[in-house]
């Protein structure tokens, strides 16, 4: 098979895509990923010219996006292989292990960092004590009636918790989304036990908990 002459850019656009094994690569993926940089547009359209990858989007459709074609794929393996001789003389093999190595390292920073980012936002959202006992009361008065439950109400259902506990776990499980703080529209509706039930949060008294989930 004739295989077309290929700079050591295209090729390791082509093995790049290769290694990445998507149907589409953005730009910015593989600029992160391979180290291959914005300002080679002219290589990459003589892929596409050669039929090698498929481009997606441009200057004013923002971003570029790859994709190998069935012939680009099997000019990849023909480097991976070796068939296929650059112009510098660069091994094939050897630049194959170098993407893959690259590649690695920024899969693992990538991952590293999900992973990172999942423990806090998991350490974020972890319950105290107080939000744990109050949290499974609502939960028990929401299952009983299926409607928003009056803060009056579940304040007897912790009758043991200091107001000021109260008060601050309905607001942090509020901030962590667990449930919503919902004001009375008609406070006329509302008698003393409800209104002084209420707490203060988000510049609103509110007088209920609820959760649309």
């Amino acid at each position: 098979m004739d295989y077309p002459e290929l700079t050591t850019y295209q090729a390791q656009l082509l093995l790049a895509l290769a290694l990445l094994d998507l149907e589409v690569a953005k730009n910015a993926d593989m600029e992160q990923a391979f180290k291959l940089v914005k300002h080679k547009a002219k290589e990459r359209a003589r892929l596409s010219e050669l039929d090698l990858i498929e481009v997606e989007g441009g200057r004013h459709n923002p971003p570029y996006r790859y994709r190998l074609t069935a012939e680009g794929r099997t000019v990849a393996d023909a480097i991976v292989n070796g068939d296929i001789v650059l112009e510098d003389t660069v091994i094939s093999g050897r630049l194959w292990r170098a993407a893959a190595a690259q590649y690695a390292e920024y899969e693992t920073t990538r991952l590293t960092h999900i992973v990172a980012t999942n423990r806090a936002a998991r350490a974020r959202n972890a319950l105290e004590p107080v939000e744990e006992e109050l949290f499974a009361a609502w939960q028990a008065l929401a299952r009983e009636s299926d409607k928003p439950v009056l803060l009056a109400d579940l304040r007897d259902a912790v009758s043991d918790m200091d107001s000021t506990d109260f008060d601050a776990a309905c607001a942090s499980l509020a901030g962590k989304d667990r449930v919503r703080l919902v004001a009375e529209q008609n406070p006329r509706l509302l008698g003393e036990r409800e209104s002084d039930a209420a707490i203060r949060f988000g510049g609103k008294w509110r007088h209920y908990m609820w959760s649309d989930r």
